[in-house]
């Protein structure tokens, strides 16, 4: 099975929520790993290259609502990991906030589950750390504690 397969079984989203999300994981990935660690990652993958570009266009720049422009915002002074600020990311292809965390969690276990540790903890050592608050709590952590300060 492969890792749109994977996510479509796991959590129920059709192809393009799949394709989609897997590629803002992946296009955050590629961004903050050297190009000799996300190579590691892209051998475990089929077609990555085609999941990273349907991911959709980030938010930067658009209007946005809701908790998106929340998280956006605190992103912005650097209280919120870059992670929760893909949250409008997600929000374009219909994916709730609150399953943000789950797909994240099938993602880096299938990359887990098909490079070994090594690589797997590549990948969720990136995304821990774009996860983190500045208190340390994950945006996971957060978003269920309903923490809306800013």
């Amino acid at each position: 099975m492969d890792l749109i397969d994977h996510l479509i079984a796991r959590l129920g989203l059709s192809e393009a929520q799949a394709m989609g999300g897997a590629g803002i994981v992946f296009r955050l990935a590629r961004r903050k790993l050297s190009s000799a660690e996300f190579a590691q990652i892209a051998q475990e993958v089929s077609g990555l290259d085609d999941i990273i570009a349907s991911a959709p266009d980030s938010r930067d720049g658009e209007p946005a609502g809701g908790i998106s422009d929340m998280l956006s915002a605190l992103r912005q002074k650097g209280q919120v990991g870059e992670l929760a600020g893909l949250v409008g990311d997600f929000e374009k292809l219909d994916i709730d906030v609150g399953r943000v965390n789950r797909f994240v969690s099938l993602v880096v276990g299938f990359v887990r589950g098909r490079g070994g540790d090594a690589v797997g903890n590549l990948l969720d050592g990136v995304l821990s750390s774009a996860g983190k608050m500045t208190d340390g709590r994950s945006t996971g952590d957060w978003l269920r504690d309903g923490d809306r300060r800013f």
